[in-house]
């Protein structure tokens, strides 16, 4: 499989894209705003795409670390 450097542009958009999602995580676990259904399933195929994964690889360490915990899971569920 050819593979070329991310871009920039791709580097900064997953990564406010998980900013997001960190975010609404935050939020939800807070009980501020109601739990949005299907939230784990798409945050699931979010990291499972090369990219994301990738991304997510390069800043987990700089990352709250429920979120951190809460992706893992949902990632070693999916591998599983």
């Amino acid at each position: 499989m050819d593979t070329k450097p991310l871009s920039h542009e791709e580097t900064l958009f997953v990564t406010f894209l998980i900013l997001h999602l960190s975010v609404v995580f935050r939020v939800m676990k807070a009980k501020m705003f109601v739990n949005i259904e299907g939230f784990t399933e798409d945050v699931k195929e979010f990291f499972s795409l090369p990219i994301p994964k990738t991304i997510w690889n390069s800043i987990k360490s700089s990352q709250d670390k429920d979120f951190v915990s809460f992706i893992e899971k949902l990632v070693s569920k999916r591998i599983n």
